[in-house]
């Protein structure tokens, strides 16, 4: 008899367990539902702040630029209305923006340990990363063109190992391989 009730028990606590996975336990079957809805709208609107980047604006540069592991600096200068520039630095290669109450002056790309073929086409990316900044329009357009550009040259210092390797030097070698394939092949 004992064995009976014990099994009995057994037959419905599984019964129970499987109702239960079915949205028939001790939840109504609707609230399940509308937990599973609100986790999905909430997952969606966390993935579209995620994509967000935000306005130009000073503190919005600095947290890009921690976000993607770039180490900031602050420098302010002399005189009654002082530029500030935010030093945004890497392993081999640093961004200096000027800011001039709160407005984007300038952005000047460096790469201290570069070749000269490297140095070269510093001024270009700082003219790029500064016209980024520049179209800030509806949305923060600007700031997401900065963000990616930016997250571009961090990840090629990021691939660079000490002296060894240098991915900015890398990427210079194959463009001048390609310009000058290109005149070949022009010429031919």
């Amino acid at each position: 008899m004992a064995i009976q009730i014990a099994s009995d028990m057994i037959d419905n606590a599984h019964k129970a367990s499987s109702f239960g996975s079915l949205g028939a336990g001790l939840q109504p079957a609707g609230r399940v539902d509308q937990d599973a809805i609100k986790l999905g709208k909430l997952n969606s609107i966390m993935s579209i702040l995620g994509q967000v980047k935000g306005r130009v604006s000073e503190d919005g540069i600095e947290r890009l630029a921690r976000k993607i592991g770039m180490e900031c600096l602050w420098d302010t200068g002399f005189g009654a209305n002082p530029p500030k520039t935010l030093i945004i630095a890497g392993t081999g290669m640093s961004v200096d923006i000027e800011f001039l109450n709160g407005v984007v002056q300038s952005v000047a790309v460096s790469f201290p340990d570069a070749a000269e073929a490297v140095q070269s086409h510093a001024q270009a990316m700082g003219d790029i990363l500064h016209e980024n900044l520049k179209d800030d329009g509806p949305a923060g357009r600007g700031m997401i063109s900065f963000n990616r550009n930016l997250q571009r040259l961090a990840t090629l210092d990021n691939l660079s190992v000490g002296n060894h390797y240098n991915c900015f030097e890398a990427i210079e070698g194959i463009y001048k391989s390609l310009t000058r394939l290109n005149k070949y092949e022009i010429v031919e």
